[in-house]
Parts: C-alpha cells; structure tokens; sequence
C-alpha cells in the first residue's frame, strides 16, 4: 500500500512538474526606418554597408529592424551629371519607434505632375 502511494504520489508530481513552457517575444524588439524619395531618379539604399533596397520614383520604403545602431547610406544610381549624391546618416533605432529619412528631389529634376 505503501509503494503504491509513493507511485501515486510522484506521479502527481511528475505531471504538475511538466508543463509547456512557452517563449514569449519583446513585441518593442524591433523598430522601423521609414526611406520616403521625393525623387524621380532611383537610389540604392545601404544599411551597415549592405545594399537592402533600390528605390525608385517617389517610393515609400519600410524597413523592419532590431533595435540598435544603423550606418545608413542613400546612393543615386541614375540622372546626375557629374557626380551622384550621396548622403550618410547614423541613427539609433529604438523599439516600437520609426525612423523616416528622407530622399530630396535633386535640382533639375522635371516638375512633379
């Protein structure tokens, strides 16, 4: 009788002991850096030196990221002359938060319709 509680009772300790554990994510993990050209002329977008994205014709580009640090990079890639502009920015990118970088329209760019 006795062998047959402790079985009984450690069972009952074994079944209340396992339970699932579950993995529960920051949903403030990630942020966002919003690039908006005001441009007709296509950009190539670098975030840490790595091309990402290549924009083109006033679009609006949503990059999801974790928090931290960026060394961004806004390259033309079509209607300059002599030299593309080129912008750099470093931006801290924090949970739940959008970062918008904007990417000018250019002199001698036609009139928006």
């Amino acid at each position: 009788m006795k062998k047959a509680l402790n079985v009984i009772l450690f069972s009952a300790l074994l079944a209340a002991g396992c339970t699932k554990t579950e993995t529960k994510t920051d949903p403030c993990a990630k942020g966002t850096i919003k690039f908006v050209s005001m441009s007709d002329y296509s950009y190539s977008i670098y975030l840490n030196d790595e091309q990402v994205k290549n924009v083109v014709n006033r679009e609006i580009y949503e990059h999801s990221g974790f928090t931290g640090h960026y060394n961004i990079k806004v390259q033309q890639d079509s209607g300059y002359v002599a030299a593309p502009y080129v912008k750099e920015y470093s931006i801290k990118l924090k949970g739940c938060a959008t970062e918008t970088i904007t990417i000018p329209r250019q002199p001698g760019e036609p009139p928006v319709k």
